[in-house]
């Protein structure tokens, strides 16, 4: 734990800037990669199907926006004061 959190103290602190940027954004680019070459093969099995219809209702499930989060928890209480919003 000790060794992580010098690490990071490195990273935001003492490292360049150039250098910083590239240790966080690479890992980050690699996953987007691996995120699109999913989809396409995705897609592409969907196309086989020869149906327009399922391949646009899957291109346009995958840019739907994610549900916005609140402040309740699961069992609907607030979570910061512990009671019911309703």
């Amino acid at each position: 734990m000790e060794d992580a959190k010098r690490k990071e103290k490195e990273l935001f602190e003492d490292m360049p800037v150039r250098k910083a940027v590239l240790t966080l954004a690479v890992p980050t680019v690699i996953s987007q990669l691996i995120v699109l070459i999913y989809n396409l093969a995705d897609t592409w099995f969907i196309g086989q199907t020869g149906d327009p219809l399922q391949v646009a209702a899957v291109t346009i499930k995958k840019f739907e926006s994610p549900p916005k989060r609140t402040d309740r928890s699961r069992n609907g209480k607030d979570k910061k004061t512990g009671t019911d919003r309703d």
